[in-house]
């Protein structure tokens, strides 16, 4: 009975025959049945750039800086350039430690002590930078 109805369905491979077909090609038209019409081939969208010129027609040219060459810097500028460098980074060092170990760790000898000597970097590099010949 309802046991009959259910192997009528099934092939004999075993796979459910399922409905009839009802005769679609595929084409997608909405012509035979398929509810979703192919809209994409009627209306494709319009380029936004195409209304617009070539913009590097339009654009002055900018002509590129010239590149230094290392031999053009002076030899005590560029020792004094990177002696600054280190000098900044160990003020900012000591300074950031100081604070971190006065804040989190409550050890104000320590922290007190990286604070006074980012400080005394911080101004030393400030003086040598005003005073600095190749400025």
């Amino acid at each position: 009975m309802v046991l009959d109805d259910i192997r009528d369905d099934v092939g004999p491979d075993g796979a459910s025959q399922g409905p009839e077909p009802d005769g679609d090609d595929g084409s997608g038209d909405g012509e035979s049945g398929d509810p979703i019409p192919d809209y994409a081939s009627k209306y494709q969208p319009e380029d936004p750039e195409s209304k617009y010129d070539d913009p590097a027609e339009e654009l002055p040219s900018i002509p590129e800086p010239p590149s230094p060459d290392p031999e053009e810097i002076p030899d005590g500028l560029r020792l004094s350039f990177w002696w600054l460098v280190l000098v900044f980074n160990g003020a900012l060092l000591a300074l950031w430690l100081g604070v971190l170990f006065v804040a989190f760790e409550g050890n104000l000898d320590l922290g007190g002590r990286l604070l006074f000597a980012g400080s005394v970097l911080f101004v030393y590099g400030y003086y040598k930078y005003r005073t600095n010949p190749y400025r």
